[in-house]
């Protein structure tokens, strides 16, 4: 019932990076980002190191437990857990800190730099698994609560490093990010009392949760790789500025579809799971449709839009160095768009427990990345790494679907498609006639578009209106919920 808040509370996330993307830029130039880009980078394929997979037990198997003692211990064995593999995943970057410096940014005098970074880790890992919590209990509004906060409390600190020498910016967004998670980590701590109160861990049933969440770690990892494994194969073959350019982009193009797709799909393994134990298979099987029957309808526009506005987005935002590779944006969006949407085939596999396909098929995704990345990176750069990321989405994103629908049966509905599809054309078309340019001009096409999209999609769609709507309404009555 909350997806529209969720939908805010993402795009508040989502709307730090567009923030501190431009003020970085502008301020410190493409290398300072680009330096920014490969701490995150490391921070990304770190947490999930040190989570392991097992929150996904969290989801997975807390929603159905009613006594809130074996809650209780179940919660707090994982975390305690989480806390001790972070502090090895921290003790190892620390012995790599110096190779990492060199060979990932060039720059040996920033190794010290990443023992504060490490520090991050632990605290990242925490936050999410009182995220899961909430959300295996359909805790939607805590865990906006949490989320928006971090995110404010960053935004709000990001301003003042209008006043932060070069020198010390990068040291200044490591420390807000780590007094944003602390603040919000105590505030979920003490929501989480009623859930899940502190209790004396009992580990007996770790083993049971890795079996499902390793093989989910592996595939995270490759999931990871994946998205950021291209900036260290840029970062090898060409320089940390490249890696900025191509980190900029690579984040303006996804953060709309990473935001949909979160709004719509965040409480879709706990709710599947109960029609699952209940064995309403049908019912997991036309949720799952739906969900991904709007993702379309919200995110074909948003490629379409992308490419209309792409170059005048990058030329307010940053600055001439992103603005040249302007045309790999929409090669990054579309294909990012595919991977979310089709992604929602990853929980039919942790439905089942046969989480070891999801691992097998990231593997050959990362693989076949990897390759594509060395062989074209080295001849035409950030083009290749945007290319090579395209062609990986695209076919991970049909393998999964087509094997996922041998389990449930999700139902892709052309119609709405065709129709969402007609209407972003018109939209573009608008947009292209118009040119808007300047900040005004984004605003503009901004508004431009979503006017065209809905007054033509809601047109041609006159006999659907209130289901479009009012979705909740729709699913509630079809299911009877």
């Amino acid at each position: 019932n909350e997806t529209g808040l969720v939908f805010i509370a993402r795009f508040l996330a989502k709307l730090k990076g567009f923030i501190v993307f431009p003020i970085i830029v502008k301020l410190f130039g493409t290398q300072t980002y680009g330096i920014w880009a490969q701490i995150l980078a490391i921070i990304g394929f770190a947490t999930p190191m040190a989570l392991i997979g097992i929150n996904v037990a969290i989801k997975r198997f807390l929603p159905s437990e009613k006594d809130i003692n074996i809650i209780s211990k179940n919660f707090w064995s994982i975390f305690y857990f989480v806390i001790v593999v972070s502090i090895f995943i921290m003790f190892v970057i620390y012995l790599l800190s110096d190779y990492i410096a060199l060979r990932l940014f060039h720059l040996p005098e920033i190794s010290n730099t990443l023992l504060l970074v490490t520090l991050i880790i632990p605290l990242n890992a925490i936050n999410i698994i009182f995220s899961d919590l909430f959300l295996a209990f359909n805790k939607v509004k805590k865990w906006i609560l949490i989320s928006s906060l971090r995110d404010i409390i960053e935004v709000a600190l990001i301003l003042i490093i209008l006043y932060v020498t070069i020198k010390d910016s990068i040291i200044f967004l490591i420390t807000i990010t780590i007094a944003s998670l602390l603040l919000t980590n105590i505030i979920a701590f003490i929501l989480s009392y009623k859930i899940a109160p502190l209790k004396k861990p009992d580990f007996s049933n770790i083993k049971s949760y890795l079996t499902v969440g390793f093989p989910l770690f592996l595939s995270g990892l490759t999931y990871t790789f994946i998205h950021i494994g291209d900036r260290y194969i840029i970062g090898y073959y060409k320089d940390i500025t490249q890696v900025g350019i191509y980190s900029g982009i690579y984040t303006l193009a996804t953060v709309a579809f990473l935001g949909i797709a979160e709004a719509i799909f965040i409480t879709l393994l706990p709710t599947l799971s109960k029609f699952w134990k209940k064995n309403k298979i049908q019912e997991a099987s036309f949720y799952t449709s739906y969900l991904l029957k709007y993702y379309f309808i919200l995110g074909i526009p948003m490629v379409f839009g992308l490419i209309a506005i792409s170059k005048n987005l990058l030329l307010v935002l940053s600055n001439q160095d992103f603005v040249e590779f302007w045309y790999i944006m929409p090669i990054i969006a579309f294909g990012i768009f595919i991977f979310q949407g089709f992604g929602i085939s990853d929980y039919v596999f942790i439905l089942t427990k046969k989480t070891t396909t999801i691992f097998y098929l990231t593997l050959i995704a990362v693989s076949e990345n990897i390759v594509l990345n060395i062989i074209l990176i080295p001849f035409i750069g950030i083009l290749g790494a945007a290319i090579a990321s395209l062609i990986t989405y695209l076919t991970y994103s049909i393998i999964i679907f087509i094997l996922a629908r041998k389990k449930i049966k999700i139902t892709l509905e052309t119609n709405s498609i065709l129709k969402s599809l007609f209407a972003s054309i018109l939209m573009y078309i608008v947009l292209y006639i118009f040119n808007f340019t300047g900040i005004l001009g984004l605003v503009l096409s901004i508004i431009t578009g979503i006017i065209t999209y809905l007054l033509v999609f809601f047109i041609i769609n006159l006999n659907n209106v209130k289901e479009i709507i009012n979705p909740l309404s729709f699913i509630k009555n079809k299911l009877k919920l």
